[in-house]
């Protein structure tokens, strides 16, 4: 099942040779209520796939998108799909993902 795009708009101000990740990690499992799903039942896939890259979401920062140098108010597009199952309790399911950009 996916979900709508999700933009995702950086700006990036550095040398040219500076490195730069996006990363993006779920703070825990889908929660409804009592029930839970694991997070790993939320894959990704992105573009432009010359900057971003797709995967798997997880309570350990993943790697979205990378690059060096300036990066000029740049954008990406990415939908997140979950995996259905039989196995899963009925119910709407949340959880909070956060984007970060780092650049050492």
């Amino acid at each position: 099942i996916a979900a709508s795009p999700v933009r995702v708009t950086y700006l990036v101000l550095g040398p040219q040779t500076r490195p730069w990740t996006i990363t993006v990690r779920a703070n825990g499992p889908l929660v409804s209520g009592a029930s839970t799903t694991p997070i790993s039942t939320i894959s990704w896939t992105a573009t432009p796939t010359s900057t971003f890259r797709n995967g798997t979401l997880s309570t350990v920062a993943q790697t979205i998108a990378s690059g060096s140098g300036i990066a000029l108010l740049e954008r990406g597009d990415v939908t997140f799909r979950f995996v259905n199952s039989w196995n899963y309790n009925v119910g709407t399911y949340t959880q909070t993902i956060t984007f970060t950009l780092t650049s050492p």
